[in-house]
């Protein structure tokens, strides 16, 4: 019989066994985060765990999560404490390495400056990152934390920002060196789904094309279907030839063939955003198909492992 198992660390402390641990994941979150629930009134060596004046566990602390089956348990996130709650059971909240970025406030203003500087000056050392090469042109930060900057990386320039093992990943939302390839089947991998299987004829995409000049000011360009699902891109000084050659790649990228939605599947194989599954349909072999994965919502505990991904693009 197949046992669920888990190794989570706080601190020095481990845990082999918890109430309850949910891990919501994806690259357009900007912070991981993660939910661990254990009894109220646990205590070690006397000292209480979480209440009373001296407890062991306090914000700050390293988090390490690991969940499996029969002892093979995966890393599913890696983060700080960041608050305890005071129900029973009690609640451990966690984010991943962006709670550190979210501990300062800097101000900085440059007539012209590429995405790999900024970050070079904003974390200045505190956690590596990779970028491309991108001019941003004029930018200025007024008073804000590094997250927000990268919100505002993340909607006005469309560069996506993650953490993955402790490493900072700013600009594309698919890192194909991270990717891993998941063979599932409907039949022996997926528990429930919300899949709608759409052919291509019947595919509206209505695109947004916004390219942001080097004196700052904008241009929108508008493609596709006036009624279709609305998806906008961002681009620094490219010409009209460029956008709308972009455009079209784009839209025809976005009109496949195939399932939308999520699928629920057990806790392994062990899955992060960015991979690609490769689902097959016993019932319906012409509904196979590769999958980019948007994100993931893992759970837990006393109700079994479960793993939600939300799929994006066919591959």
């Amino acid at each position: 019989m197949i046992r669920l198992t888990s190794n989570i660390v706080i601190d020095k402390y481990k845990f082999a066994g918890v109430v309850n641990c949910e891990v919501e994941s994806g690259w357009d979150m900007l912070t991981d985060t993660a939910k661990i629930e254990i009894p109220r009134r646990i205590s070690w060596e006397g000292q209480p765990l979480v209440f009373g004046q001296n407890p062991i566990l306090k914000k700050g602390q390293n988090v390490r999560v690991n969940l499996g089956y029969d002892d093979n348990n995966k890393m599913v996130f890696e983060g700080y404490l960041t608050k305890i709650s005071t129900n029973n059971p009690c609640i451990i909240e966690c984010e991943d390495a962006m709670w550190l970025l979210k501990q300062s406030i800097i101000t900085k203003s440059y007539k012209s400056v590429t995405l790999k500087t900024v970050l070079k000056d904003m974390l200045q050392g505190v956690i590596q990152f990779e970028a491309p090469d991108v001019n941003l042109g004029p930018f200025r930060i007024s008073k804000a934390t590094i997250v927000q900057v990268l919100d505002e990386l993340r909607n006005t320039y469309f560069l996506k920002s993650f953490i993955r093992d402790n490493k900072l990943y700013v600009g594309l939302a698919y890192w194909p060196k991270l990717q891993t390839e998941h063979k599932l089947s409907f039949l022996n991998h997926v528990v429930t789904n919300d899949l709608e299987f759409i052919r291509k004829e019947d595919v509206k995409i209505k695109l947004k094309v916004i390219v942001i000049k080097k004196d700052n000011s904008k241009v929108e360009y508008e493609y596709g279907d006036k009624e279709g699902e609305e998806r906008t891109l961002h681009f620094f000084d490219i010409s009209k030839a460029t956008a709308d050659k972009t455009a079209g790649v784009e839209i025809e990228r976005l009109r496949y063939e195939g399932y939308r939605g999520s699928i629920t599947i057990f806790g392994a194989p062990h899955v992060r955003h960015g991979d690609v599954v490769n689902i097959t349909d016993e019932f319906y072999p012409e509904r196979a198909g590769r999958y980019l994965v948007k994100s993931v919502a893992t759970s837990f505990g006393m109700s079994g492992f479960r793993q939600k991904l939300e799929l994006d693009s066919k591959v």
